[in-house]
Parts: C-alpha cells; structure tokens; sequence
C-alpha cells in the first residue's frame, strides 16, 4: 500500500466514524428535546455540529487543498514546546469538566468517568511525554542517513520524523521524512533493501492540510499541493517516543515559511499561475520525483561532520 493509498484510507475510516456519530448524538439530541432534557440537547446537538464541521475540514483534505500563506494558520503547531503542553493542559482540564458535569447531571456517568480519565490518561502518558521526549537531530543520525544514501554530505536538515526508534527495527512501511535546505524528502520502506523515495522542492508547495490524531489516534495526516498541481499525501504515525508529529510538522512549517519568503509574487498571483498550469501539468515533468533506493545495499559513503550539517532550531 503506498503512502498516498494509506492517507485516503484513514479519511475514509474517518468519515464513517464521523457520520456514525452525528446520527448517534442527534438521536441523543432528540431524545432530550422531546423529553426536556437540556443539557442532553445541548450536548448531542453540540456534538453533531462538531461533526458537520469535521466533514467540512475533511472535505478539503482531498483535491480542494486550502491556499497555504505563510506565517498563517495551524496555530496549534507553531507553539514551542511549552505552549502545546500547556494547550494539552487545557484539554485535560476540560476533559475532566466534562465528566464531572455529566455525573453531577446523571448521564452515562460509567462511560463518562471512563472516557474521560482514559482520555487524561492518554494526553498525559503519550502526547505530552512524546513531545518532552522529541530528540533534537544529532550527528548520529545524520551519519545513518547519509550512509543509507538518503541525504549528500552537501544536505543540511533542518527537521527529521522517523515511525522507528533505532534503525535495527525498521519493519516494511515505515517513513523517514526529513526536511533539507530546499526539500521535503519521504522515504517509506518497501523491504531490508529496498525503498521508495518521493522528494519535493519546499518554494513548490502552495496548499497545505493536515489533520491531527491520525493512525490509531497519535499521529497526523499530512495533504501538500504543488505548483504543477501534484498532491503529495503522508501519514506520521506517531509509533516513536524519540519522534514528535507535532514538533516535526513546526519544523516544517518553519522552514516552508522561509522557502516561500524568498518568493516575490504575491499570493493572488501565485494561485492564478496554479490555475493556469493545470493544463499542461501532465504533460511537463513531475516535481515529485519517485525512485526506487537500495538502502541497506549501498557502500558506505565518506562522512565528514561540519558543523553546518545541522540547522540550528528556532
């Protein structure tokens, strides 16, 4: 299954969940209009209107990607470290209110204890210890991917996400993903020797959606769009304590921010050259180049460590 098969799949899942929801608490909402239970109709109706509005972002994760502008949107992921566990702080506050409201009121008290401690529970003992725990890039993994073929000694990085902790458990499906001085490289194993490699120059990349909480809840779903009208599509898993989605994806959008500064036209003129190009996209070259690696194959290559290798985190 490829990266792009992989995203669409977890849309999909997502949209039925989503949909069941909606039906179950309109039902609830329902019920407690009909039968003059409040704060039943507030929260099932509150609850459904969540769900309209999940659609909605949802619907713009396929080929109606929004207009990414730097400096602008995904908040939540442009915080520092401090701010997103402080955010996650709220989240577990409201979450407990939740649950105390709904035992002071006598509603699904069980369930609401349950899920709401399960959901404390999670954002403190995963979230929260994966973005404290986020290894910053060291030499020891630059020395790995340059030996592996997947950067050149000339590459600084400049952010780094693997679904792996140690490189003797890399499994088939796995992603590096790394962020260089101009590119956006994903690298997703096929076998021991064999993997894909898609690469995309950042000052090429003009839409951008994510959605957060994807595989099994801990990771991100990841929708760029290009200037020839390529959708490059990428799930980070979450599955390492070493590797924070949330931290990488700053990153990203740090260096996306800088890419794109270095660009004179303006927006508007931008999304008119998107327009206008459509035509031709497929018959000029792709931007997002897919070849095949022999990664664990290749001969070591000379490695040297300046001190540039490593882009020094704002």
């Amino acid at each position: 299954m490829t990266s792009q098969d992989e995203v669409l799949r977890e849309i999909k899942k997502k949209r039925q969940v989503i949909w069941l929801a909606i039906l179950f608490f309109g039902l609830c909402g329902i019920v407690g209009l009909l039968g003059g239970g409040i704060l039943l109709t507030v929260i099932g109706f509150g609850f459904v209107a969540a769900g309209v509005v999940g659609l909605d972002k949802l619907k713009g994760f396929g080929q109606d990607i929004r207009d990414y502008h730097p400096g602008q949107g995904f908040r939540y992921f442009r915080k520092t470290k401090e701010g997103k566990l402080k955010q996650l702080t709220l989240s577990q506050c409201g979450l407990a209110i939740i649950a105390l409201l709904c035992v002071f009121f006598r509603i699904s008290v069980d369930e609401a204890l349950v899920s709401g401690i399960a959901g404390i529970l999670f954002i403190q003992y995963y979230l929260k210890r994966r973005i404290h725990l986020h290894t910053p890039i060291d030499e020891a993994s630059l020395f790995e991917l340059e030996e592996l073929g997947i950067i050149a000694s000339k590459d600084i990085v400049r952010a780094l996400y693997k679904d792996f902790e140690s490189w003797d458990q890399v499994q088939k499906g796995n992603k590096i993903l790394l962020v260089t001085q101009d590119s956006f490289v994903c690298v997703i194993m096929e076998s021991k020797i064999d993997a894909i490699r898609m690469e995309c120059r950042m000052k090429d990349i003009r839409k951008l959606g994510v959605i957060e909480h994807g595989k099994q809840g801990e990771g991100l779903l990841v929708s760029m769009g290009t200037l020839d009208n390529r959708i490059m599509r990428v799930m980070l898993d979450g599955a390492s304590f070493q590797d924070s989605p949330e931290e990488f994806f700053k990153q990203f959008l740090q260096a996306l921010d800088e890419a794109l500064a270095s660009i004179s036209e303006p927006a508007e003129h931008r999304r008119a050259t998107i327009e206008l190009q459509k035509g031709e996209a497929a018959r000029s070259g792709v931007r997002i180049n897919i070849r095949e690696l022999d990664l664990f194959g290749q001969e070591a290559s000379a490695w040297t460590a300046p001190a540039n290798r490593i882009a020094s985190e704002k």
